[in-house]
C-alpha cells in the first residue's frame, strides 16, 4: 500500500507531487499544501495516480540503474579526459530522454488508473496556470 504524506511548504505554496521508496514498506507519495490546495476531486486523483503509477512501474529502480550505469562508465573511462568531460554531457543527454519517457509511462499509468485522461490534462493545465500565478 502507498501512504500520501502531505509537505508543507507555507508561504512557497510549491505545487508539486513525488513518489519516494523502493520496497513498500517505506514507500511514499508525497504532495505538497500547495498542489492540494489547488486542486480537487479528479484532477487530484489523477496526480496521485500518476505517482502510483511511477512506484507500480518501478520508475525508482530504473533511475537508479542509470545512475550505476553512468558510475561504473566514468569508472571505465576514468583514463580518457576527452570521455570524462564528454560523458556527463552525453548523461545528462540521456536521462532527459529517460525522464520523459518515464512521466509519459506514468502519465498513461495515471489515466487508465482513473479511467480516462481529462483529470490529469485538467491537473496539468490548473499546474501551468498556477506557475503564471493563476492557480
Amino acid at each position: 500500500m502507498d501512504d500520501v504524506l502531505v509537505c508543507e511548504t507555507g508561504a512557497a505554496a510549491v505545487t508539486n507531487a513525488c513518489a519516494v521508496g523502493v520496497a513498500a514498506p517505506l514507500r511514499y507519495v508525497m504532495l505538497t499544501d500547495g498542489l492540494m490546495a489547488g486542486l480537487q476531486g479528479p484532477a487530484l486523483d489523477a496526480v496521485f495516480a500518476h505517482e502510483i503509477g511511477h512506484t507500480r512501474r518501478r520508475h525508482l529502480l530504473v533511475n537508479l540503474a542509470f545512475a550505476a550505469a553512468f558510475v561504473l562508465a566514468m569508472n571505465a573511462l576514468r583514463s580518457s579526459a576527452v570521455a570524462t568531460l564528454a560523458a556527463p554531457a552525453v548523461a545528462l543527454y540521456l536521462f532527459i530522454l529517460l525522464s520523459r519517457r518515464l512521466e509519459r509511462d506514468a502519465d498513461l499509468f495515471g489515466a487508465r488508473l482513473v479511467g480516462t485522461p481529462e483529470p490529469l490534462v485538467a491537473a496539468l493545465e490548473a499546474i501551468a496556470a498556477g506557475a503564471t500565478g493563476r492557480l
